[in-house]
């Protein structure tokens, strides 16, 4: 059939973006560890146009890990970026008590003066 090259593509192309994001955010986690945390903010901006693109939902595990990586960061988060933190953890808990306690976190840290 013809339409067996495109699923076989589609499916190439999910596991390529998958790699590149993983590749990503562990780029991230070394050059926060080495204490270059401008060249870890490039990064991840760069993940995040990835995401946005592609979904959250899609890669549910790596936008995890992306978020988590985010609040390590040193310094003061911009009300936006903890609130893109949050939202984005928010998007991968599907408990309503996980949803609800990460609302608390999130007005918390923006009461905190993020």
């Amino acid at each position: 059939r013809k339409v067996y090259p495109l699923v076989f593509l589609r499916n190439r192309i999910k596991e390529w973006k998958l790699e590149r994001l993983n590749r990503a955010v562990e780029f991230a986690e070394e050059l926060l560890a080495q204490g270059r945390e401008a060249y870890v903010r490039e990064v991840f901006d760069i993940a995040e146009r990835f995401l946005d693109e592609v979904g959250d939902k899609t890669y549910i595990h790596v936008a995890k890990r992306l978020a988590q990586l985010e609040r390590r960061m040193p310094g003061t988060r911009s009300p936006s970026c903890v609130l893109r933190i949050h939202k984005r953890l928010l998007r991968v808990f599907s408990d309503e008590d996980a949803r609800a306690g990460q609302v608390r976190e999130a007005v918390a840290e923006l009461l905190d003066g993020a």
